[in-house]
């Protein structure tokens, strides 16, 4: 299943940088399970940068580690993005 987990917009000037760090929650892994209940499993996923669903440009293999757990309605189902300018230098 591919399912996007978070985005950001990043305006830039014609030859500025940035660097945009992700956090993504284990629980946007989460599904509901045999038993009807909403669980994350350990196991192995793939985080995908992409400049559109078909411009995929790095993946990143990932593995949740631990014992499957239950998630309830506190879940953290959002992404969350930082954006820092990276100085350039002109020379």
């Amino acid at each position: 299943m591919v399912r996007l987990v978070g985005y950001v917009r990043v305006p830039l000037a014609a030859g500025a940088a940035a660097r945009v760090a992700f956090e993504v929650p284990a629980d946007v892994t989460s599904f509901t399970g045999v038993h009807g209940r909403r669980v994350v499993e350990p196991g192995d996923v793939e985080l995908r940068l992409s400049r559109s669903s078909a411009e995929v440009v790095a993946a990143l293999p990932l593995r949740l580690v631990g014992p499957e757990r239950e998630v309830g309605h506190h879940r953290r189902l959002l992404s969350t993005a930082r954006v820092e300018p990276v100085p350039t230098h002109h020379g």
